[in-house]
């Protein structure tokens, strides 16, 4: 279950985002080195022929060292992202517990009902017995009509409590199967 959960994905997901920020922040933290290199070349003369001529030629090389001192805001911003990454985490666990309770539930609910489909299967025949036997009694004058019909009353109810059981299998099964993200394919 914890690996098919779309729910439980959904927590990793958003751990990868905030660890991929938490990055961010750390590489903000870091001190860091520029270097520039510039050139330009310029001139100057009345004359057109001479104004072509390269007479001041220009040329700069800088580098720059650059460093945090004291940014409270990005260590701070760095704890809060590390502090919702383990809330995440947490959080993820208390939902997997829930899932899986929520599972084994189910899944108990699921084999009692079949226990009692089986009783009910065995109440179906038992009832349709019955019934044919207090058909023949009638038949032979030594049993009332109320008798028949009770019996043939007795049979119905049990077949309908069968499908009322039945009905409720196979809602716990589709809840089976939407907790283990079985009904809709990935």
């Amino acid at each position: 279950m914890k690996a098919r959960s779309r729910l439980l994905t959904v927590f990793d997901i958003l751990t990868d985002q905030l660890a991929y920020s938490r990055i961010g922040l750390i590489e903000q933290k870091r001190p860091g080195l520029n270097l520039t290199v510039a050139g330009g070349l310029y001139g100057r003369d009345e004359e057109f022929g001479k104004s072509l001529e390269i007479t001041k030629p220009d040329a700069q090389v800088s580098v720059a060292y650059f460093t945090t001192f004291g940014h409270r805001s990005l260590k701070a911003q760095i704890e809060q992202t590390e502090l919702e990454i383990r809330q995440l985490e947490e959080d993820k666990e208390n939902v997997a517990v829930g899932l899986e309770a929520s599972l084994r539930n189910i899944f108990i609910q699921i084999i009692e009902t079949e226990k009692v489909l089986e009783l009910n299967r065995a109440q179906i025949v038992s009832a349709a017995e019955k019934t044919a036997e207090e058909l023949k009694l009638y038949n032979q004058g030594r049993s009332q009509l109320t008798f028949v019909i009770q019996s043939r009353d007795n049979e119905e109810n049990a077949k309908l409590t069968y499908a009322e059981n039945a009905l409720g299998y196979q809602q716990l099964l589709l809840q089976y199967r939407a907790l283990m993200d079985e009904l809709l394919g990935k």
